[in-house]
């Protein structure tokens, strides 16, 4: 049998709540450096570093793309955090597959799952996926992802069943 390999990345697109929350964040950091310089002598200036660091870290750690990698009947999903930070959020093999189809939040309000990954380039997309999965590790677990058509395709030849 012929290797099987696919892989996709995706850029999550910022909500307007993240803008805003994004947004206010810069403001009360602007306004705690200020109460600090104002208030605080002698350490001062090291707690404001701290604050816009604190600020930066915070703002910085919701540029967010996630990685699919589908080898050989295995499926891996990454999320990588501002461009530096790789975390991987789940292993699927073929056989745990049980549902593959078109994400309609609907259909999953009552789906009773231990676990909910969203790794989906914008959560409210029509055109995303989802994978239903009974992991070793993680239960009952719903996957929301944007794979391309290698993905898709990969997935459908190794879980055939699942396929709705």
């Amino acid at each position: 049998m012929q290797d099987t390999y696919a892989e996709c990345m995706v850029k999550h697109r910022s909500t307007v709540l993240d803008i805003i929350c994004q947004f206010l964040l810069v403001i009360l950091a602007a306004v705690l450096v200020s109460l600090v310089v104002i208030f605080v002598k002698g350490i001062g200036a090291l707690l404001a570093v701290l604050i816009i660091y604190g600020a930066y870290y915070l703002i910085t750690s919701r540029f967010l793309e996630y990685e699919y990698i589908f080898t050989n009947g295995d499926l891996d999903v990454d999320k990588i955090i501002n461009r530096k930070k790789r975390e991987r959020l789940i292993t699927v093999k073929s056989d745990e597959i049980e549902k593959f189809a078109l994400y309609n939040p609907n259909e999953h309000i009552n789906g009773n799952y231990q676990t909910k990954i969203f790794a989906a380039e914008n959560d409210k997309d029509p055109q995303n996926m989802c994978l239903v999965v009974h992991s070793k590790k993680k239960g009952k677990t719903l996957i929301v992802f944007s794979p391309n058509e290698k993905i898709s395709e990969a997935i459908k030849k190794f879980a055939p069943k699942a396929v709705l």
